[in-house]
């Protein structure tokens, strides 16, 4: 920058000593003395030798006892009468009066703020060649201020200034030739101007040199000439090592000079190090008051590292709320971090009220910025409609993104999208393809999932050992389903060398977690002695587990246990009781064997309408002993009323299934003509399938009927000898 007042004081001084001045007739005699008062600082001494000049219309006393008065210098500070004597001699010409004029209107200092007139005064000095008022003016013409915009007229003005030397207007001049604004683009020329300037030592110039010819030097000289850009721009040469050896200590030493200047960028970058410990002693708190002062500039990564750490109570006092502001001031700026951490906050209701639709719209903003955590977030709230809009395809769409970039849990969902076809076109090739992107990133289910499709042959070639390792993978990481499928792989040699006691120890490790069907399976083994030792009290402790989770087996197999006092005591109640669970539940066997106990009166009083009530329930399912017994008790009227026509409904579907006894009884009903029309035929058939189907009471049946001739046979005592004889040999 030009020191502009011991500039013009030379200028001043050269033209009080002048013999003839342009505006003065003859020199003053007092001038000399004057100006040496006024240099030393003897501003009385000065004034009082300048006003009789000045009473006088000498042009340079007006001058300077006008600047004396704005300034403040030996006399009061009065702005408004410096003002006054400044703009007389503005009037006769002086050059410099009219830039200092121009300046007070740029101000309002002394008169009112009015940068028309400040142009206006420019214009006139810039017009005798004053090249900083040529400069001023240059620059209301650049932004517009006082006159209308015109880059072409800038442009002229720098070209002056910066002709007779001045180092901003080369500086300018440079700027607009690098940009073609308001001349045309010409990089030579803007080199050439740069160098002028920098030659002058214009900081700006230096790095705008530096900038296009990539010149360390340039920075170098900048940096050390204290421009604060220069300085953050040595500093990240230097972190990263760009160009030059890394160098973290130098790269703190030239952040901490340019954030010392209120650089914000060199502020939050020599708090990083600060908080990280690289290239100085990690320092959280000075980290934090850099954080703090580039914020306090509205810095968006200082803001969203300064909200992380009042939401985490990290070197200071947690303050959700206070971290959600400074969190929404970066999302604010487009910063993707805070953008997505903001929706986090919605979503819990951490520092703002919980608000799912905002959560929604801020991870969208993270989102669209590549934020692969946001694209997961938001594809979660699409798929279960927490955000307000369930969106199936919208889901699917984000879960590829942020699978895409990585993130296992898309790359798991997304599988089981395309496994099912929710939100995308079903696609089995695409889902395994994924599903192992996710079991190569540790997903425990995805490699559970993998596991089971290489080992079953589901939309894969079945391949036993690779199976293995997937289900191996997913049992060490505790997952339960792994851990007993693993175990059954053991248990049966698939994929692997055949362990019974591993198999039983991984089983063992889902049973503990829960897992139903590994609880019955450990009770099967204990029931067995299987890979463990024998033991009915620990089956009957694992079935127990199991049948408190509603599993039918587990509470058919206890229902056995109680019934017949294996690893438990004996107790019929008890056995009807989880019989009655099962049955309840819709199982056929638990239905028939409730209605057997009923029967018996077996743990429950004896009720034979309850027995044909579980009867009904079973035989409807087409349980075959059911479906028999039902028809005796309807051709019997016990439990029920006589109804043989019932009963040969019930024989014939028992019978079509193979039931040897329903068999026998439908064919008598037939010999008897009872429910059915009488047939000897179809008598003869039904008793026929029943001796066929092992029925010893068939059997000899249909050999008394070929003895005595019934049904419409003829006597054939060879066939009668034969069913007799396969009779004996049929035990009761």
């Amino acid at each position: 920058m030009i020191a502009r007042h011991a500039r013009y004081w030379i200028l001043v001084g050269g033209l009080f000593l002048c013999a003839q001045g342009p505006f003065q007739a003859a020199p003053p005699d007092n001038g000399e003395d004057a100006l040496s008062a006024y240099s030393k600082g003897d501003y009385k001494t000065a004034l009082k030798l300048l006003a009789p000049m000045a009473e006088d219309g000498n042009t340079f006393a007006e001058f300077t006892i006008g600047k004396m008065y704005v300034d403040g210098e030996g006399v009061t500070k009065d702005p408004k009468k410096g003002a006054l004597f400044i703009q007389r001699a503005a009037a006769k010409g002086l050059a410099v009066a009219q830039y200092h004029m121009a300046r007070l209107y740029m101000e309002g200092s002394g008169v009112p703020k009015d940068p028309a007139q400040a142009a206006l005064y420019y214009q006139k000095a810039a017009e005798q060649d004053d090249a900083d008022s040529q400069f001023a003016l240059a620059m209301q013409y650049l932004n517009g201020i006082g006159v209308s915009k015109d880059l072409s007229r800038a442009a002229a003005w720098f070209d002056k200034a910066a002709r007779q030397g001045h180092p901003q207007a080369q500086y300018q001049l440079g700027v607009l030739y690098r940009d073609g604004q308001g001349v045309a683009k010409d990089p030579v020329q803007s080199a050439s101007w740069f160098r002028k300037s920098a030659d002058q030592g214009n900081v700006e110039a230096e790095f705008s040199l530096a900038e296009t010819s990539k010149d360390m030097s340039w920075y170098e000289k900048s940096a050390e000439g204290g421009y604060a850009p220069a300085q953050f721009h040595l500093g990240q040469v230097l972190e990263k090592g760009e160009g030059v050896s890394k160098d973290l200590p130098k790269a703190a030493d030239w952040y901490f000079k340019a954030a010392s200047q209120g650089n914000v960028d060199a502020q939050y970058q020599l708090a990083e190090l600060l908080a990280t410990g690289q290239g100085v002693p990690k320092d959280f708190p000075t980290a934090f008051d850099w954080y703090k002062k580039a914020a306090a500039q509205n810095h968006p990564k200082a803001e969203y590292r300064l909200g992380l750490f009042y939401v985490g109570g990290i070197g200071v006092s947690k303050d959700p709320v206070q971290g959600a502001r400074l969190l929404k001031a970066a999302a604010d700026q487009g910063n993707a971090d805070a953008q997505y951490q903001l929706g986090v906050m919605y979503q819990s209701g951490q520092g703002v009220s919980k608000d799912m639709p905002q959560s929604m719209q801020w991870y969208r903003k993270a989102a669209d910025q590549g934020i692969a955590e946001a694209q997961y977030n938001l594809a979660v709230l699409y798929a279960t409609g927490e955000g307000g809009t369930k969106d199936l395809p919208q889901a699917a769409l984000w879960y590829r993104k942020a699978a895409e970039k990585g993130i296992p849990e898309a790359q798991y969902n997304l599988a089981v999208m395309y496994a099912t076809g929710e939100g995308v076109a079903k696609d089995p090739t695409q889902a395994m393809e994924w599903y192992k992107k996710a079991a190569e990133k540790g997903i425990a289910d995805a490699q559970l999932y993998v596991g089971a499709m290489l080992a079953n042959g589901t939309n894969t070639p079945k391949d036993p050992k690779q199976a293995v390792e997937y289900l191996r993978k997913s049992a060490e990481q505790g997952n339960p389903e792994a851990q007993l499928y693993y175990g059954l792989e053991l248990l049966n040699g698939e994929g692997i060398a055949k362990s019974p006691v591993a198999a039983s120890q991984w089983i063992r490790k889902a049973a503990e977690k829960g897992n139903i069907d590994a609880q019955v399976q450990l009770a099967t083994l204990y029931f067995e002695g299987q890979g463990i030792p024998k033991d009915l009290s620990q089956a009957a402790t694992w079935f127990h587990k199991a049948a408190d989770q509603g599993n039918l087996q587990a509470q058919l197999q206890l229902a056995f246990l109680y019934e017949t006092g294996q690893g438990v005591p004996k107790d019929l109640s008890l056995a009807s009781q989880w019989y009655l669970k099962a049955a309840g539940e819709g199982n056929a066997d638990a239905q028939l064997k409730v209605g057997v106990m009923y029967y018996l009166g077996q743990g429950v009083e004896k009720d034979p309408t309850q027995t044909a009530h579980w009867y009904t329930l079973a035989a409807s399912q087409g349980n075959v002993d059911a479906q028999y017994r039902l028809g005796v008790m309807y051709e019997t009227g016990v439990g029920v009323a006589t109804d043989t026509v019932k009963a040969a409904q019930w024989y014939l579907k028992a019978a079509e299934q193979g039931q040897a006894s329903a068999a026998l009884s439908l064919g008598q009903l037939y010999a008897r003509g009872e429910g059915v029309k009488k047939s000897n035929r179809l008598a003869l058939q039904w008793i026929r399938k029943s001796a066929e189907a092992g029925s010893k009471n068939g059997m000899e049946l249909l050999g008394q009927s070929y003895e005595n001739g019934w049904l419409g046979l003829a006597p054939n005592p060879v066939e009668a000898k034969k069913w007799y004889a396969k009779a004996k040999h049929v035990k009761e």
